[in-house]
């Protein structure tokens, strides 16, 4: 099991010691961001000392400024990802049958104890089209949630557990995490083009190998972690997640209707998105506007 503040309450001095070190991923990915700042502030710190009268002072103190603005947010985001609770789904009700509202023909509907307990509808069933039960969690399971075994939680729109972040990424922070990813690349971007325009605009000695090569490697990391980043965007206007796409092809479950798969869409974008899609919200590190009868805890 690997420990988070969301899934795991320490009771002594060692289980405090336990988590602080499972967070080891997340302080690596700010050191990084923070070294990589650093040595961009340094480049243009030396050209601020270089020309400290003209007017490429006041263009290095720009770039000085946007460089600390964009880190900031990139590691606010980062930030938002690891320590926004996923969405964890709770006992109550969901340890009572969900109302069953699909169309399988096979499917026989429960009886007994708690039956009517549960105020919510589901339309996926398991592979004996019978309501998914998480045997682990001792509880039944929404759509598109599944039960993640690092934290031993059953979550809402599971995509994967991130043991780099140390969190599961669902409904709850999976926009932060793609933000993050597409995030990285634009800063990564900016940051190497500003410093080639302190090479080529700024600076009227010869430009440094050393500090082009170091230009040319943050763009190159960076663009490489944006890759990631548009492939959770492609699936996210699908509808679609990481989990759910092994699901699915496992069960062979892909020949569904246009309208089926427009709804799964629509749902899965008003969960992780919010139902307030304006694009500033979308571009936004702020958390989503969402309308659902269960509770993220």
């Amino acid at each position: 099991m690997q420990q988070n503040i969301h899934s795991f309450t320490p009771t002594n001095g060692k289980d405090r010691c336990k988590l602080c070190l499972s967070y080891c991923g997340p302080i690596y990915l700010v050191v990084v961001i923070l070294s990589f700042l650093g040595a961009y502030a340094a480049f243009f710190i030396g050209l601020c000392l270089r020309y400290p009268t003209s007017w490429k002072l006041a263009v290095c103190i720009s770039c000085l400024f946007t460089g600390a603005v964009l880190a900031g947010i990139l590691i606010f985001t980062l930030l938002r990802a690891v320590f926004t609770p996923a969405g964890y789904v709770p006992q109550s009700p969901w340890q009572y049958p969900p109302r069953y509202i699909g169309e399988c023909p096979g499917f026989v509907p429960p009886s007994g104890e708690g039956v009517g307990e549960n105020p919510n509808t589901v339309r996926q069933l398991d592979r004996h089209n019978q309501l998914r039960y998480c045997t682990a969690c001792k509880q039944f399971k929404p759509d598109r949630a599944y039960h993640c075994e690092s934290c031993e939680r059953c979550t809402f729109d599971f995509d994967h557990h991130c043991p780099v972040l140390n969190n599961c990424i669902g409904r709850g922070n999976y926009k932060m995490f793609v933000l993050f990813l597409c995030y990285v690349p634009i800063v990564g971007c900016v940051l190497g083009g500003l410093m080639f325009v302190g090479f080529f605009v700024v600076d009227e000695a010869e430009p440094a190998v050393a500090w082009m090569v170091f230009a040319m490697i943050m763009m190159i990391f960076c663009a490489v972690i944006g890759i990631f980043g548009c492939v959770h965007l492609c699936w996210l206007c699908r509808g679609e997640s990481t989990m759910g796409r092994h699901v699915s092809s496992f069960n062979k479950q892909r020949g569904r209707s246009k309208e089926e798969r427009a709804r799964e869409r629509e749902e899965h974008c008003n969960a992780v998105c919010g139902v307030r899609r304006v694009w500033w919200r979308l571009v936004m590190p702020v958390l989503p506007l969402r309308e659902e009868a269960a509770s993220l805890v």
